[in-house]
């Protein structure tokens, strides 16, 4: 039964190997280990035993099973045991027609990064939304401060390139303006142009963060103090203190009770109701917000 069970699990490696420009003797080398032997330890996630990191082979053959099956945190964690403790570049992709949706590329946002999967599968993944200018000020000021530490002349035009970047951030964040994945993706290429220009990045993992996680670091939660509903802004707080009673009788009275929870008038959900609403329902609302609020 073991053997039989060895069979199908080396019938499904080579499968999924052949998706990938991999190196042969790794997995030969994979499917003679017994990784029952191994202790919990001996595996990336130890409590379901899964993905085994206790040799080169297994970690690299375990980044192809996450990889594969579009377990994305995972494989970017087995591409760093790869690269950080094997000093091995994990495998690439094939790109083949039946294979583009299984994993989720940048391709459609950027020339950035055209390296493999781990990268692509980041980018793709970078959060996006509001971001801090302090934040973006702070990054890219250590990472000014780390090239100057190893150039005994540093180049001030280096210095300048990614303080630009930082007021990049600080527009959006002074308009108070989300920055889309593509708008992201762009900063990341800036910072990883700026990055090779001087060799910066040798140190990707170790001293500074890559570029994806350095722009994905800009990236945070702010609490809005204004909306947008129509072609009007409006206070946060001036719309959540409107009362209840303003709307009976101009809403119905279910669509007012989803509306309001216990802390007040829930401006998202009025937002969406505006967005969806006819003409006559957005005229009543525009009309209690110009009474109360404006």
């Amino acid at each position: 039964m073991k053997r039989i069970v060895e069979d199908r699990n080396h019938r499904v490696l080579k499968k999924i190997a052949s998706n990938y420009e991999v190196d042969q003797n790794l997995i030969k080398e994979a499917m003679e280990d017994d990784i029952d032997r191994l202790p919990n330890s001996a595996f990336l996630v130890p409590e379901a035993r899964a993905y085994p990191v206790a040799s080169p082979a297994q970690a690299y053959t375990s980044y192809l099973y996450a990889s594969y099956s579009n377990d994305v945190d995972n494989a970017n964690k087995l591409a760093c045991i790869l690269e950080d403790v094997y000093s091995m570049t994990p495998p690439k992709r094939i790109e083949r027609a039946e294979n583009k949706q299984t994993i989720k590329t940048a391709s459609e946002y950027t020339k950035f990064l055209d390296r493999d999967d781990k990268y692509r599968v980041k980018l793709a993944s970078m959060p996006e939304g509001d971001v801090s200018g302090r934040v973006a000020s702070e990054v890219l000021n250590l990472r000014s401060t780390f090239y100057a530490m190893n150039h005994p002349t540093p180049d001030q035009q280096v210095i300048k390139a990614y303080q630009k970047v930082a007021s990049l951030i600080d527009e959006y964040d002074k308009l108070d303006k989300p920055m889309t994945r593509k708008e992201l993706a762009k900063v990341a290429s800036a910072v990883e142009d700026i990055d090779k220009s001087i060799g910066m990045e040798k140190y990707y993992g170790k001293y500074v963060m890559d570029p994806i996680d350095t722009v994905a670091s800009f990236v945070v939660d702010k609490p809005h103090t204004t909306v947008k509903i129509g072609s009007d802004s409006y206070s946060v707080d001036a719309i959540s203190g409107i009362p209840k009673i303003a709307f009976d009788g101009v809403l119905d009275s279910q669509i007012v009770d989803k509306l309001y929870d216990k802390d007040g008038l829930k401006v998202d959900a009025l937002r969406t109701l505006y967005k969806a609403a006819d003409d006559n329902t957005k005229n009543k609302i525009k009309k209690i917000l110009t009474l109360l609020v404006r």
